[in-house]
């Protein structure tokens, strides 16, 4: 057995065995006075002895830890992924009933201040989407845009004439054309005559023509169910009766002036635009 010095070391009685026993501090002294076959990794310094154990066993660890974590790993997977679900569904907003202050816009819950900015942009109906999307919706909005161009174009360019002649059944009646008339007039139920052919009333004739041309082609132009076809054709139909409102307005009052100055007796038995 090897042997210690007896007056290097405190405890000379005692041997270490092996080495994972506490070892004296370190020394040039204390070394074995035999050298022994196997007995030279005993001969090293104390504190490399030390460190290449505690790196053994570091290393033993660490590939000790690694095979079980492969077992353990996809469990730890699966078990954050089932809490970042229960947290989203914690998450999503409650419903609650529409009430003024639920109407009103709310800001950010992690927000410094109110809500100030754009606001983001609704996306648009899905009639708006079939509008856009649809040929037959968008030649039936161009006809209809194309007929109150027409439309617009004739009634600024209609001017009446200085005369009007009215068909009695005693004869032809001229009257003054009265361009500024009562409205009072134009809603009686005052009998008027029909309008004669000729030369003299041909500008009226053709005008009144036109308005029931237009008329008719509005209610040629098909819908497809759509309210806004349907909304744009009713508009231009009501233009078109306001403009021969208009026009049988003046022919209304022009009769009636005449009667008034003339005192011409006519008969009854037609009128107009019945």
């Amino acid at each position: 057995m090897p042997s210690y010095h007896e007056n290097s070391h405190p405890y000379p009685n005692s041997v270490y065995l092996h080495s994972s026993h506490r070892q004296p501090p370190h020394s040039s002294a204390y070394q074995y006075s035999t050298e022994e076959p196997g007995e030279q990794e005993w001969q090293q310094p104390w504190h490399t002895r030390v460190m290449e154990e505690q790196n053994g066993r570091m290393q033993y660890q660490e590939l000790t830890m690694d095979e079980e974590g492969r077992g353990v790993r996809g469990h730890a997977r699966e078990t954050r992924m089932r809490a970042q679900d229960e947290m989203d569904i914690w998450r999503q907003p409650q419903t609650q009933p529409h009430t003024y202050e639920s109407a009103r816009p709310q800001a950010h819950p992690y927000s410094r201040g109110p809500l100030h900015g754009r606001q983001s942009r609704p996306p648009p109906p899905p009639n708006r989407i079939r509008i856009e999307n649809d040929p037959r919706i968008q030649q039936s909005l161009r006809a209809i845009e194309d007929i109150s161009s027409q439309f617009n174009a004739l009634q600024r360019e209609f001017v009446p004439p200085s005369f009007i002649a009215f068909e009695t059944s005693s004869g032809i009646v001229t009257a003054p054309t009265i361009s500024s008339f009562d409205r009072r007039h134009a809603d009686s139920n005052s009998y008027v005559p029909s309008l004669a052919r000729g030369l003299t009333n041909r500008n009226i004739h053709a005008h009144l023509e036109s308005l029931d041309e237009f008329v008719a082609r509005l209610n040629s132009v098909e819908s497809w169910g759509i309210e806004d076809v349907r909304g744009r054709r009713k508009a231009g139909i009501r233009q078109i009766q306001e403009e021969w409102e208009y026009v049988h307005g003046i022919l209304k009052a022009s009769w009636l002036k005449h009667i008034e100055q003339y005192g011409t007796s006519v008969n009854t038995r037609t009128v107009f635009w019945n």
